[in-house]
């Protein structure tokens, strides 16, 4: 009787013979087995794909296909994505050489495309399940990739964009960019259209949430935006190919929007639930506030602000400003402006005897999120406080109301939602 062992021996024999012979063909130029990857999603050195093969994502949704038209192309669930242009070149094999480079040969050995990569230590090609094709050493260095990350146009709660990575429309004219700055901006074919305006806040993601907020957060967790739309059933975020950037509800109605359409506001669309600030009675802490475009204001009055500030720019207005503060920063413009550090200057003195009028600690708008001291271009490119007289005074004097917010009269360029 044959013993049980011999069948290992005879195939670990066979297998090292393999080995070998592979070597030995590689040595001498010839190909080796191409079937070693075709199917999977690694190309290692020493092996390659023939025409009419392919390497397929982990995922099964990315294709990276070696045609019989001699051309290399990457396919995703929306088609073509990236290739080499060498149809009708007469290539018929990709090659992963063992020194570092990446080759397309005719059936005369003579190279119509390779990645310029010989020396670079590039030990496998990969086909990820992100889209993108990668060449690896064996330190997972990337000596070459065709950059095709793959990019959603939606992020379904619970779900994080993070730095580095992008929503792109479904045509790709549009994308939305979660910068390493700590900015999250999209970007339209004629430059940006609308940021949350947080450079340098440290923000490392967006998280839409299951509690239908979505919130911009730093690495500690700290809110750095917040979109206001918390218990608002937004379970989805889409960036659309008419720019415009809308987070929906379950239901297919909108919870919140960018209202960055082409000229403005979508034809027809509703305006957002009039602001319900009524339950805000005194100082707020950051927590219950949102920042947008750089104002930071309570909650309640964001979707609004969202609203004038891109109708403002649809008009040709640019506005920026100040919106919330803490009370300690209160405290300090009472002794900046109402006469030094005494306690009857911060606590006492009226408001109006001070230069400017600046509210007694507790009972200032701005502590509560529901002020905004707000700036606008001057003809040198400079932002400053909205003077009476100017354009955005006359477009704010028109509008501002429809947004819930009015004037305090010896202010031009403080509005809140009561006019103190």
């Amino acid at each position: 009787m044959t013993p049980i062992t011999t069948r290992p021996r005879l195939t670990r024999t066979l297998g090292v013979l393999a080995a070998v012979l592979a070597v030995l063909l590689t040595a001498v130029g010839l190909p080796a087995s191409a079937e070693a990857a075709a199917g999977s999603f690694r190309l290692s050195a020493g092996e390659e794909l023939a025409a009419g093969q392919s390497l397929v994502s982990p995922d099964g949704r990315q294709v990276l296909a070696m045609q019989t038209d001699g051309n290399l192309v990457l396919y995703g669930p929306e088609g073509s994505r990236w290739q080499t242009d060498t149809d009708g070149r007469g290539g018929v094999r990709l090659a992963m050489q063992t020194d570092g480079n990446l080759v397309m040969y005719d059936a005369a050995n003579y190279p119509i495309w390779h990645t310029n990569t010989r020396g670079s230590g590039a030990d496998h090609l990969d086909m990820q399940s992100d889209g993108n094709v990668v060449l690896y050493t064996k330190a997972n260095a990337v000596p070459w990739q065709t950059n095709t990350r793959y990019q959603p146009s939606r992020l379904l709660a619970p779900a994080d964009l993070r730095a580095g990575e992008v929503l792109k429309s479904p045509s790709g004219a549009y994308t939305l960019s979660m910068q390493s700055d700590g900015n999250l901006v999209l970007y339209g074919p004629s430059g940006w259209t609308w940021q949350t305006n947080t450079a340098g806040s440290g923000a490392v993601r967006l998280a839409v949430q299951t509690d239908g907020n979505m919130v911009l957060y730093t690495a500690s967790d700290y809110p750095a935006w917040i979109a206001g739309t918390r218990g608002s059933g937004l379970t989805e975020l889409r960036l659309q190919d008419d720019g415009n950037l809308v987070g929906y509800r379950a239901d297919g109605s909108w919870a919140w929007q960018t209202y960055t359409y082409p000229g403005g506001q979508a034809p027809g669309a509703p305006a957002p639930t009039p602001a319900n600030c009524s339950g805000v009675t005194g100082p707020v802490p950051a927590s219950s506030t949102a920042v947008v475009s750089g104002i930071r204001v309570h909650a309640c009055l964001a979707p609004n602000l969202e609203r004038l500030l891109s109708d403002a720019r649809a008009a040709g207005i640019s506005l920026s400003g100040w919106g919330w503060r803490d009370q300690q920063t209160q405290i300090q413009l009472r002794i900046s402006n109402c006469g030094g550090n005494t306690t009857y200057n911060i606590w006492s003195k009226p408001s109006n005897q001070c230069n400017p009028p600046t509210a007694i600690p507790g009972r200032s708008m701005h502590e509560r999120g529901l002020a905004i001291d707000f700036t606008t271009l001057n003809s040198t490119g400079t932002y400053v406080s909205v003077p009476a007289g100017s354009a955005a005074f006359a477009w704010l004097k028109s509008n501002a109301a429809r947004y819930g917010l009015s004037n305090l009269p010896s202010e031009s360029w403080h509005w809140s939602t009561n006019g103190a």
